[in-house]
């Protein structure tokens, strides 16, 4: 094994130069099982599972539609759905309440 020190390391992307967002997205979201969603103005969304993993993405987002792409060991894209009912958002099927982004540190 060999082990490289890198220079610099950022594990949150580069905002990206062109995107689109749902304004009502924006902010941070908490489900009942310790999950964060964050979206930012800036195209980059964080996902937490509690004591599982947390993840950077950036993101695209229009009409229940979202497109996100993260860099683990490859470039990964992956498609979701969301939507809103009774002031929750409603991604993948699970429900966020909307929190403060105060939370989430």
């Amino acid at each position: 094994t060999t082990i490289e020190k890198l220079d610099s390391y950022s594990s949150i992307p580069a905002p990206p130069k062109d995107f689109e967002t749902d304004e009502k997205l924006l902010g941070a979201w908490a489900d009942d099982n310790g999950g964060y969603l964050y979206f930012g103005k800036d195209g980059i969304m964080y996902n937490c599972q509690k004591n599982i993993a947390f993840t950077f993405y950036t993101y695209t987002a229009s009409g229940g539609k979202l497109h996100a792409n993260y860099s683990m060991d490859k470039e990964t894209e992956e498609d979701d759905t969301y939507s809103f009912k009774d002031g929750k958002l409603i991604f993948n099927d699970y429900a966020y309440n909307r929190i403060s982004a105060e939370n989430l540190l």
